[in-house]
């Protein structure tokens, strides 16, 4: 569920994000900058899952930090 998607468009156009949103005719896109990109699906030639995380490399360094986010984020209504 959180992990990149490369999208490619009929243009050339790739665009990789974390998929926030979708509809019959468009997916939103949380891109690395923080901005959100709506594109609509008839402009998208192909989309795959990339093998990594959203979260920024090098964020969670020991396994306490990785540990500490999770009870975080379960802790979370």
């Amino acid at each position: 569920m959180f992990r990149w998607k490369l999208v490619h468009l009929k243009d050339d156009e790739e665009i990789a994000g974390l998929v926030t949103g979708e509809t019959g005719d468009e997916i939103d896109l949380l891109l690395p900058s923080a901005i959100h990109r709506t594109v609509k699906k008839n402009a998208i030639a192909s989309r795959e899952i990339q093998d990594r995380s959203p979260m920024p490399e090098g964020m969670i360094q020991t396994p306490a930090e990785l540990g500490d986010l999770l009870s975080f984020l379960l802790s979370q209504k």
